[in-house]
């Protein structure tokens, strides 16, 4: 072979192949880092999404509750609204 073509053909491979292949096995890193935990910036970030987690049940438990009460003092309402028609039916 031509030592014209070899070289054409190293020098393209030094420099658009060996950067892909280092940028992908960087990401194969960063991939199995994360799939296994042991990065620590990902076990802080998922110990606050845990926490913010509970954060948002215990909020929507007390909204469920207040909901619960003012759907049962609604019904009261009525119900004393109906008594005083009727009383005022009977009266009048």
């Amino acid at each position: 072979m031509n030592p014209e073509v070899i070289a054409s053909v190293a020098f393209f491979g030094l420099v658009f192949v060996a950067p892909v292949v280092w940028m992908l096995t960087k990401h194969q890193q960063k991939m199995t880092l994360l799939l296994q935990g042991d990065g620590s910036k990902q076990g802080t970030g998922n110990q606050d999404v845990r926490q913010e987690l509970a954060a948002l049940r215990e909020i929507a438990s007390q909204q469920t509750i207040a909901l619960d009460n003012l759907a049962r003092s609604q019904m009261e309402l009525k119900n004393q609204l109906t008594a005083r028609e009727e009383l005022s039916q009977r009266i009048g």
